[in-house]
């Protein structure tokens, strides 16, 4: 099981990125959600989830996109395909799936 936070010496963002509190929290929190979920997912579902599990949501949602990079580039997810999402009009997003899964 990993740890709810990531190491320090793990860089999620790329050398030299300037990351907050908020980042390292909404990373941790996409770790877990990404190893729990059984089916595929949009980021508009995690971002849902988030919020419940206690994450503050922005005003500015794009904040997610970095994040989600983030996961992907460290291997937690894949993409799987895609699908509509609510908050862009029912354009397709992409659909991502655990590793583990």
């Amino acid at each position: 099981m990993s740890s709810p936070v990531p190491h320090s010496s793990v860089d999620l963002f790329g050398a030299g990125s300037a990351t907050s509190d908020w980042t390292v929290e909404a990373a941790a929190l996409l770790e877990r959600f990404a190893a729990s979920e059984s089916q595929p997912w949009t980021c508009e579902r995690y971002r849902a989830w988030a919020a419940q599990q206690g994450l503050h949501l922005p005003d500015e949602q794009r904040r997610f996109g970095a994040v989600i990079l983030a996961g992907l580039r460290l291997g937690w997810f894949v993409r799987v395909g895609y699908a509509p999402a609510r908050s862009s009009n029912s354009a397709p997003k992409p659909l991502y799936m655990g590793v583990g899964q």
